[in-house]
């Protein structure tokens, strides 16, 4: 793979991170649902195990930052069921 489409898939994936996380909070809640305690984690895995080989990678890399994310956000979380 040529250096500048490793950078750019790279740069691809560093701007995603956590992005599972911020679905729980935003995304969700403008459909009018609940943030769950862990599930942008929960989201990220689930996503995984139904696409396909190239996006599984993408939401593989995103759960732990996801799985952080959640970490910090679970007092809110909980005080919010």
């Amino acid at each position: 793979m040529k250096p500048s489409l490793t950078l750019l898939l790279l740069a691809a994936i560093v701007s995603t991170e956590g992005c599972g996380t911020l679905r729980n909070h935003v995304a969700i809640n403008d459909d009018g649902g609940e943030a769950r305690p862990y599930g942008g984690a929960r989201w990220d895995i689930d996503q995984a195990l139904q696409t396909s080989h190239e996006l599984q990678q993408m939401f593989l890399l995103d759960a732990p930052f996801s799985f952080l994310g959640d970490t910090l956000l679970l007092p809110y979380d909980l005080s919010s069921h």
